[in-house]
Formats: structure tokens, C-alpha cells, sequence
């Protein structure tokens, strides 16, 4: 979330967004499964789905295709090394 709103950490959200407002947030990347930095790629997915699942041959793929097939495959960050390179990585761009 953190990344998402440009904050450094997530001490700074006390600052900028209420307790209430943070629980908004999750609640709506529960819902929609992204953060607004990641919606565009979400709709593009939905997009490309639509596309995929009215040319699918049911003959071929029985099973329907699903929105996180398009989805950006994202690294997965499991070590505190790899932590601290993604975020050196982070704000060098800002």
C-alpha cells in the first residue's frame, strides 16, 4: 500500500489517511483485488480475458480462462536482503 501511495514507510500513513480511511482501502483492494496503481493493468486483464474466453475453443480448453492468467506475474520478495534491494530499487526512481 505503502508503495502504491508513494509513502517511505508505513508510519507515514498516520500522517496522510485516518484509521478509518486505511480499512477503506484494504477493503477495496479485497474487492477489486488492486490498488489504484494496479487497476489499469486489472482492466486491461479483464479486457484481454473477455477477448481470450470469446475465441476459446471448448473443444480444445474445456476450462474457462481466468482474470489473474493476464495479470503481470509479479517477483515474490522472500528474503530481508531481497526486501531491502526492492526498496533501494523503489526510491532510486522517485
Amino acid at each position: 500500500m505503502c508503495l502504491e501511495l508513494g509513502v517511505p514507510h508505513p508510519d507515514h500513513l498516520g500522517e496522510i489517511l485516518t484509521s478509518r480511511q486505511i480499512a477503506e482501502w484494504h477493503a477495496y483492494a479485497r474487492y477489486v483485488g488492486a490498488l489504484p496503481g494496479r487497476m489499469s493493468e486489472y482492466m486491461h486483464a479483464q479486457t484481454a480475458r473477455t477477448v481470450a474466453e470469446s475465441n476459446r475453443n471448448p473443444k480444445g480448453r474445456r476450462r474457462a480462462f481466468r482474470v489473474d492468467e493476464f495479470l503481470p506475474k509479479r517477483r515474490q520478495i522472500k528474503t530481508r536482503a531481497q526486501i531491502i534491494d526492492a526498496l533501494e530499487r523503489t526510491f532510486k526512481r522517485a
